[in-house]
């Protein structure tokens, strides 16, 4: 008896929907991030890059680090670099949220994808589980 090499199984489509999803949201977000990295080191940006790895070997605090290379009281919360995305470093903080945020827009296309297959009681479970990611991902659901 010989052993057939030839066939492979498929995978799931909703598989390859999750993957291919969530392979070119993590790839776009790389990219502006490393856009960002390359303005921050040639152009500089919102954090003084000149004190900034001085202050973390020398295990300064968040708020002293915040402090002496942004100028800022406190450390800033969730979305600070919105609002600057004209500077290299902001601009690498989008790119890394954004392929953060891969995953959670991957299930969605899962939850469509099992819409249109008829997926049962799978529907039910990808759309909590969406629903969770989408919501942890916006900071309402935290720690």
């Amino acid at each position: 008896m010989e052993i057939e090499t030839d066939r492979v199984p498929r995978p799931p489509v909703v598989g390859i929907i999750y993957g291919e999803i969530a392979y070119r949201v993590a790839i776009i977000g790389v990219l502006i991030a490393m856009v960002g990295i390359v303005i921050y080191l040639v152009l500089g940006g919102y954090l003084d890059k000149a004190s900034i790895c001085g202050d973390l070997w020398r295990g300064d605090t968040a708020q002293t680090i915040w402090k002496e290379c942004a100028g800022v009281a406190g450390v800033p919360q969730t979305y600070w670099y919105l609002g600057r995305l004209g500077k290299g470093d902001c601009l690498a903080m989008l790119g890394i949220a954004v392929a953060c945020v891969a995953g959670a827009v991957g299930i969605w296309g899962v939850v469509f994808g099992l819409l249109r297959n008829k997926g049962g009681i799978y529907i039910l479970f990808a759309f909590i589980i969406a629903v969770i990611l989408s919501l942890s991902a916006s900071g309402i659901i935290t720690g």
